[in-house]
């Protein structure tokens, strides 16, 4: 794959308008787009020289020396807030409720667990 020295890491270099950003959210809510239709290329920056993802390893834990097993835990949820960015995951294992949210960025070269 081609490598770029001005790599961005596919990121917009300039900002889209807040028309374009409306049709975006609109296209991702659609039916259309949850069956296979749709196109949100236009959100995206320069992919060239972008590379492509691969784990460096798998990791397993295991939560059931502490009481967290699947059969233990309810309402688990996984998001994604796409106005701030944050990703979290949030469930209940008996009385107590567990939920880390998490934020990367790559021009600042950080990933953060923000509670």
């Amino acid at each position: 794959m081609e490598t770029s020295g001005n790599y961005n890491g596919g990121n917009r270099s300039t900002p889209m308008s807040m028309d374009t950003v409306k049709k975006n959210q609109d296209e991702l809510e659609s039916q259309s787009y949850n069956n296979g239709g749709g196109n949100v290329s236009d959100m995206f920056g320069d992919l060239k020289g972008m590379g492509s993802y691969q784990d460096f390893a798998d990791l397993w834990v295991d939560f059931a020396p502490a009481g967290h097993t699947e059969a233990a835990a309810r309402n688990y949820v996984r998001d994604l807030d796409l106005n701030t960015g944050i990703a979290s995951v949030s469930y209940q294992n008996d009385d107590d409720t567990f939920r880390r949210e998490y934020f990367a960025s790559y021009p600042e070269k950080n990933f953060l667990q923000v509670n």
